[in-house]
């Protein structure tokens, strides 16, 4: 069964917690003393809906401008489709 993840932009809190547009609650980070990666970490998670969007539409692109064979040989196109598929469930 494939799920659909809660559309973007997500963005931080002063809590930590992370929020979509519906005002949802995606997720909280870790408190342990209110540190830079703390807030490195929420805005890593809720920066993600536009990376993995943005990371698609290099893919699509790079596929598009390219033979199968170039696009084979690339190796940060296999890093790419793996990465989205680690964030969307599928098999690579």
């Amino acid at each position: 069964m494939k799920h659909k993840r809660t559309p973007g932009p997500w963005e931080t809190r002063d809590d930590y917690s992370i929020v979509a547009p519906t005002y949802i609650t995606i997720a909280y980070v870790a408190l342990h003393g209110n540190t830079e990666m703390e807030r490195a970490n929420a805005r890593l998670i809720a920066a993600s809906p536009d990376l993995l969007d943005a990371l698609k539409l290099v893919v699509l692109d790079l596929d598009l401008a390219m033979s199968y064979d170039e696009a084979a040989e690339l190796n940060s196109l296999r890093i790419a489709r793996a990465a989205i598929a680690k964030a969307t469930g599928e098999q690579p």
